[in-house]
């Protein structure tokens, strides 16, 4: 308590007190991280606050941002500010095509940092940081980067949401149109290679990326390339349905969130909600993989189930008009 400033003893009252209530799956969870998302990651807590108020303009997600405010824009040196702001997960296994793929873009995982802090600081408190970031890197190198991914389609394959991500941000950075259309007609070529759920994952991703990535990461409702985005939207149907118990929660909530943002309505969204009602963690309210072939990845971890739970919660809920 001395260390981090946190009452326990009211944490733990709060923590029993919430293990005993009753009602909705999506207020339980809400409730919950209210109480204690002061115990995560600030980058973490930056990252539930930002969704939920980009996507409904929740009031209370909004008073987390601003509380954030300082931290985010400057309290420390810039490489701090950008730490875990987006990783990879691949990163405790040297050996997977990913990471070999990371090291071949060495510069790539930083530039996505960096480029979403720049993004979100313009985008969640109108202010342009576009002068930091081009002190820690030049125009020059993102071209290079840009031009050296976008000329080798296997390694934006294997790489996937990270690679589609970086060309999204250089297109609110720097101005150049992704053409939607043509990777999702890529994964739609690719999806034969799908025989194991590692690479149903990398094709899931990749094109619920692009979704986000139209809609500036959450930042406007209304997308232009509808059409594409629908197309996108129903390969990844198709996949859920296919490989149904080995796709993750994140994936599923994350196809919810994708289906809400191009107004489809799936015949899957019935059995993904029956699977979360059925998914709570065992020490808390809030969701872990429990009925998948997922669940021996994290656990019943609170600190790695945010990503999982806040798009449950935007699933829940409506989006800002």
């Amino acid at each position: 308590q001395g260390a981090t400033g946190i009452n326990v003893t009211e944490k733990v009252i709060e923590y029993v007190k919430s293990l005993a209530e009753g009602g909705r799956n999506d207020t339980l969870i809400r409730n919950y991280y209210d109480r204690f998302v002061e115990v995560l990651p600030r980058s973490v807590v930056f990252h539930y606050y930002s969704r939920l108020w980009m996507w409904s303009g929740d009031k209370k997600a909004r008073a987390g941002l601003d509380r954030l405010k300082s931290w985010y824009l400057g309290e420390d040196d810039i490489e701090k500010r950008i730490s875990g702001l987006s990783d990879t997960t691949d990163k405790e296994n040297p050996v997977t095509d990913r990471k070999k793929t990371y090291q071949k873009y060495k510069g790539l995982l930083r530039v996505n940092n960096l480029l979403f802090w720049w993004w979100m600081a313009k985008s969640v408190y109108q202010k342009d940081l576009t002068q930091e970031i081009d002190k820690s890197i030049s125009s020059e190198e993102l071209n290079k980067l840009c031009f050296d991914l976008v000329s080798n389609e296997d390694d934006i394959w294997v790489l996937s949401s990270a690679a589609i991500n970086f060309l999204y941000f250089m297109e609110l950075y720097a101005g150049k149109k992704v053409d939607s259309a043509y990777w999702v007609r890529m994964v739609e070529n690719r999806l034969p290679e799908l025989k194991d759920k590692d690479l149903v994952k990398r094709a899931f991703y990749f094109l619920s990326h692009i979704v986000i990535g139209e809609t500036g990461f959450y930042s406007k409702q209304k997308i232009e390339q509808l059409d594409v985005c629908t197309d996108a939207v129903l390969m990844m149907e198709k996949m859920i349905e296919d490989n149904y118990f080995n796709t993750s929660l994140d994936m599923k909530f994350e196809f919810l969130v994708c289906c809400r943002i191009v107004n489809h309505v799936s015949r899957l969204e019935k059995m993904i909600m029956g699977e979360a009602e059925r998914s709570k963690s065992g020490i808390g309210n809030f969701l872990v993989d429990t009925c998948n072939i997922w669940k021996h990845g994290f656990g019943n971890k609170l600190s790695f189930a945010e990503h999982r739970n806040v798009l449950y919660l935007m699933a829940c809920g409506r989006m800002r008009v």
